[in-house]
Parts: structure tokens; C-alpha cells; sequence
């Protein structure tokens, strides 16, 4: 259909009939072509912005371009490069961030660039990938997000059962990205660079039954992933965080509440916290721009309204701005987050403090306190400390950041 269309374009020369009646609209993911009606398609001039409102559309993405890459990374580098903070929780995190690392980097700037220029200038092959990119993307995210609301709903209701290990994580987490692929399937077979005018193309999918706007596969598809990227997680996270909120705040606790149990408890409560920040922020962010293809369905004269295009534009940037928010929430809500942003932020990395007298003393005796354990091992019945065995902490307890190289753990012996 696709090669149909382009073929009859170059050879005749003029614009698709279906395209100089109406403007082009894409689906959920795509941007649309929305322009004012234009009697001559080859003159774009009634089109462009003006110059003042270019650069301040431009600035506007360019923040949060730049701001998603740089939080997501930082993110990314948090979770992999410190042992202590590969938990189960952060495991989604780290897949959320490179999910809308991926977003930011190459999806929104190219769609940002279409939108503004009402054109496609990136070639036939990135458009299939640009479209498969933006689905699989946002699907990932979303799912992540889920997955990980139902992952601390386990722990929390359930606190007795078998807790997730790393394998079930996993392959969870390996279902997710092959769901977002099934999903995006529909890009792949039937995204296309069209010609519409002279020397003007636009990437959108062409359905069989006809064009976005029109085909009703295409809506019916919308719909679909509306549902399940949407409405769907949207529920079931609702769902399990008043449960997991009824539990903390109203349930009694039984029994003695040592400082250990409170300290858990308070750490629960700042997790559930956070997944209802998300959830709303995720909400509000892709509310307006679903709610603005399904409205152009049912009534395709929006398109031609006076200032569609910067409305939008609006709807886009306050879409492709939950890419940003997440590293901000885990910023104010984390105490650990907070410590490494900061570190990186400040660029303490390129001073690094020299070690005070405390730490020195307390090197020193480290130190020898090896010597006396290889002297013990060496020769057990010469020399025989009483040591004690210091408390194992747990990781994801403590309310200290672990280390950049995080230590080993030292195999003390047992006094006699």
C-alpha cells in the first residue's frame, strides 16, 4: 500500500487526493500533520511558526531532552555501578530509565523536529523505527512500573511468602520488553514515508483499510493500546497501592514494635508513596494526549482548527515530560538517590576529599585487625583473639549510600 502510494506520487506528481481534502493525523504515537487549510499544498507558507514562538517551542524540548538523558543516566549509573543498590525495586527502576532514556533519545527530538516542520526528513527506514521505538518505549515503562507496584504488593500483604528472587525478576522483566515488541508489531508492517505534496513527505502507518483517521483498524487499535498501556496498569496499580496503603496506615501492628519493625514499616510507606506520585504524574502526563486522537476520530475537524498545532504540541510536551519526572520523584523521595545525585551534580567526583584524622585511626586499626585474623589463621593454636563477630547489615536497610567498590565480606573467626 505503502509503495503504491509513493510510486503514484512520483510519477504523476500530484499530491494524494484523500490529503488535499483534510489534514494528515497519525495514530496514538504518531504526530500529527495539523495545519490550517492550505489551498496549495506545495506552499507551505501559512504552515510555519513564527520565528519568536520557534524558539520557544524549541527551548521548551530541548530541556526536557536534555534533562531525561542526563537523570535517566545518572539513574542507570546509580543502580549498576553500586552493588548495595540492586534491589528488586530498583531493578524495575533501572528498566523504567532506559526505557525513557530511549524515549528521549530516539524518539522525542525526531518527532519533535516533524511536528514542528510538518515534514519527515529522516528517511523511510527511520520512520519504521521511530514509530516501533515510540510504542515499545512507553509499553516498557508503563509495565515496569506495574510490575514493580505488584512486586511490593507481595511483600507487603504478604510479608511470610517467598519473597521474588532474581531469577522470577528476570524473566518478568524479559516478558515485559517481549510484550512492549508484540505490541509494536503494527509499526514494523506498516509505517511509511508518504508523499502528499511536492517534495513533501510524512511517516505514518498505513493501514489496509486506509489511512490513519479513517481506518477503523487503526482505531480499533488505538483503543487496544489505550487499554492495555493505560487504563489497565492504571487500575491495577490503584488497586494494590489502597491496599498497601489500608495496611500501613489503618492495620494495627501485632505484637512488640521493636525500632527494627518501625524502621521496615516507615521504609514500606516511603515505597508506596512513591508508586502513587508515579502513577499520578504518569497519569496526568498521557491523559491529554490520548484524549486528544480519540476526540480527532469521532470528530475530524479538530484537525483544521486555529492553533491545533501548537495545542498539540502542548499535549506532546507534557507527554514526553514523565520522562523527566521519574529521576525528580526518586531525587525528593530517596534519601540514597538524593546522596549520588548530588555527588554527581556538584561534580564532588572531580575533588575527592582527602581522608580526616578519624578515618585515618580508623584505617589503621582495620589494618591491623586483618593482621591479627591472618595471624589466627596461620597459627591457630599460638594465638587465640576473642573476637566478635560484627552484625551483618542489610543493604536495603541502611540509610547510609553504599561505596562506589562495594567491600567484600570479611570472614571473621569464631572465639573459643
Amino acid at each position: 500500500m505503502a509503495s503504491f502510494l509513493e510510486s503514484r506520487n512520483d510519477s504523476e506528481g500530484d499530491p494524494l487526493p484523500d490529503f488535499q481534502e483534510r489534514n494528515v493525523t497519525g495514530s496514538w504515537h504518531e504526530e500529527s500533520v495539523m495545519s490550517e487549510p492550505n489551498p496549495n499544498p506545495d506552499d507551505l507558507s501559512g504552515m510555519t511558526m513564527e520565528l519568536w514562538v520557534r524558539i520557544l517551542w524549541d527551548m521548551m524540548f530541548i530541556s526536557i531532552i536534555s534533562v531525561a538523558i542526563i537523570g535517566n543516566l545518572i539513574v542507570l549509573w546509580i543502580i549498576i555501578a553500586h552493588r548495595c543498590m540492586r534491589t528488586i525495586p530498583n531493578t524495575f527502576i533501572a528498566n523504567m530509565s532506559l526505557s525513557d532514556l530511549l524515549m528521549a533519545t530516539f524518539n522525542c527530538i525526531f518527532n519533535y523536529i516533524f511536528m514542528r516542520d510538518n515534514r519527515w526528513d529522516f528517511g523511510a527506514a527511520h520512520c519504521t523505527i521511530n514509530n516501533f521505538l515510540a510504542i515499545v518505549t512507553v509499553s516498557a515503562s508503563v509495565l515496569n512500573l506495574t510490575a514493580m507496584s505488584i512486586d511490593r504488593y507481595k511483600a507487603i500483604v504478604w510479608p511470610l511468602k517467598a519473597r521474588s528472587t532474581k531469577y522470577c525478576v528476570g524473566s518478568s522483566i524479559l516478558v515485559m520488553w517481549v510484550s512492549s515488541f508484540i505490541l509494536a508489531l503494527p509499526a514494523i508492517i506498516f509505517s511509511s514515508k508518504v508523499l502528499i505534496s511536492k517534495n513533501r513527505y510524512v511517516c505514518v502507518m498505513v493501514w489496509p483499510d486506509g489511512m490513519p483517521g479513517d481506518s477503523y483498524q487503526d482505531h480499533i487499535y488505538n483503543i487496544c493500546f489505550l487499554a492495555l498501556t493505560y487504563l489497565l496498569p492504571i487500575l491495577v496499580i490503584g488497586v494494590c497501592s489502597t491496599h498497601m496503603s489500608l495496611i500501613l496506615w489503618w492495620r494495627p501492628v501485632v505484637g512488640v514494635i521493636t525500632p527494627q519493625i518501625e524502621r521496615a514499616r516507615r521504609k514500606k510507606m516511603k515505597v508506596v508513596k512513591m508508586l502513587v506520585v508515579l502513577t499520578v504524574i504518569f497519569g496526568l502526563s498521557w491523559l491529554p494526549y490520548h484524549l486528544y486522537f480519540l476526540c480527532l476520530y469521532y470528530n475530524p475537524s479538530l484537525s483544521n482548527m486555529t492553533g491545533i498545532q501548537h495545542i498539540f504540541l502542548a499535549f506532546y510536551w507534557l507527554a514526553m515530560s514523565h520522562a523527566i519526572v521519574n529521576p525528580l520523584v526518586y531525587y525528593y523521595m530517596n534519601s540514597t538517590f538524593r546522596h549520588y545525585y548530588t555527588y554527581i551534580l556538584t561534580f564532588r567526583f572531580l575533588h575527592p576529599q582527602r581522608p580526616s584524622a578519624t578515618t585515618g585511626l580508623l584505617l589503621a586499626s582495620t589494618m591491623s585487625f586483618h593482621m591479627t585474623t591472618k595471624i589466627v589463621k596461620t597459627n591457630p593454636n599460638e594465638f587465640q583473639p576473642h573476637a566478635v563477630v560484627p552484625a551483618k547489615q542489610d543493604a536495603s536497610t541502611s540509610t547510609r549510600p553504599c561505596s562506589y567498590k562495594s567491600r567484600r565480606s570479611q570472614k571473621l573467626p569464631l572465639s573459643r
